[in-house]
């Protein structure tokens, strides 16, 4: 007879399986409890990385171009139109597509494009807290424009006419004149600035009325290139070059494509100003002078006091915010760094002899 062995089968009970699985749901969340620390620690790092990467690209972006503030400008600065109103008085910040970023405080002292233009509180973010601009020129040396005088200027002032042996050409599509540049012309009757408008050839260029930032004003009373004629000859201009200069501007702005994120913005003439970096939350600009009149200075004024000719350091506070709330649910991290910077082109003044 063939006996038939029965083998026990064992295994884990319900209860014994409930057990197992508490026990391992605890070591896992033991675990987790430990390594979420560290994600945290890695996170907060990364984030604090790129807010301080974001601030120091914005930091040495302005500081850069106003070290070189002033390069190939007349001395003491260039008069502008009257403005033949309030609202036609010069200002930075505008483009043509945009219209004006910045707020009506937003122009030209004296009518002046001077080395460096103050921007006190020009813009104002949604929470209420106002910001700073700065503006700084310079002569922009990648077109060599003046190489000839202008073959001719309009009696009005809003058509000239370049020599077309200068080579590279103002239509050359890698430096060449487009719309919305700002040109510097220079004579023996002074100096003026005026936006391009159009190119219309070649050789021909239109500075017509009506551009962005309130240059172009033939009917002015001074500050347009009509006044660079002869005054015994109106219409009849002296041998005179012309330049390109680049007229920065830099502020804070809500891009209206993401309106909830804040950028540094860096405008050049009346072109669309591009983001340089975001998070930024804060900034301020304080200006050092020196009157050489009364031999006196004074530093950390906001709007240098309406002389910006007189301008001598620029001192720059920049905060910026991370994007997330910080470490084990803190609030965001923030942090400000400054510099300040004295233009080499600003005149100096040796007051310790």
């Amino acid at each position: 007879m063939n006996h038939i062995q029965k083998v026990r089968q064992s295994g884990f009970t319900l209860i014994e399986a409930m057990i197992v699985l508490l026990l391992s749901a605890g070591l896992f969340a033991s675990t987790l409890s430990l390594l979420r620390p560290a994600v945290d620690i890695s996170a907060f790092s990364k984030q604090r990385g790129e807010m301080i990467m974001n601030s120091r690209a914005t930091m040495n972006s302005v500081v850069r171009e106003l070290s070189i503030a002033g390069t190939g400008l007349p001395q003491g600065g260039i008069q502008l139109p009257d403005g033949n109103g309030l609202d036609g008085r010069p200002r930075f910040g505008c483009d043509s597509v945009h219209g004006c970023w910045l707020n009506s405080t937003a122009v030209f002292p004296n009518n002046r494009l001077y080395y460096i233009t103050p921007g006190h509180n020009t813009f104002t973010l949604a929470n209420g807290q106002p910001n700073d601009s700065v503006t700084l020129a310079y002569r922009d040396e990648s077109l060599d424009l003046d190489q000839f005088p202008l073959v001719d200027i309009s009696a009005n002032g809003t058509e000239i006419t370049f020599d077309s042996r200068t080579n590279p050409g103002i239509t050359n599509t890698a430096t060449g004149l487009i719309a919305g540049d700002v040109l510097v012309l220079l004579n023996a009757n002074g100096s003026a600035a005026a936006v391009v408008t159009d190119v219309v050839s070649d050789t021909e260029v239109h500075l017509k009325k009506d551009d962005a930032i309130n240059f172009n004003q033939p009917d002015a009373e001074y500050g347009n290139i009509r006044s660079l004629a002869n005054a015994e000859s109106p219409g009849d201009y002296p041998p005179t070059s012309a330049f390109r200069i680049n007229i920065v501007t830099y502020f804070m702005a809500v891009d209206p494509q993401l309106p909830d994120v804040v950028f540094m913005m860096r405008q050049v003439n009346t072109h669309e100003p591009v983001p340089v970096a975001e998070g930024i939350e804060r900034t301020e600009v304080t200006f050092d002078i020196y009157d050489d009149a009364s031999q006196t200075a004074s530093s950390g004024l906001v709007s240098a006091q309406g002389f910006p000719n007189q301008i001598r350091k620029v001192n720059l506070s920049i905060w910026s915010k991370s994007p997330k709330e910080g470490l084990f649910g803190r609030k965001n991290d923030r942090q400000v760094i400054t510099s300040s910077v004295s233009a080499r082109n600003l005149s100096f003044t040796d007051r310790y002899d």
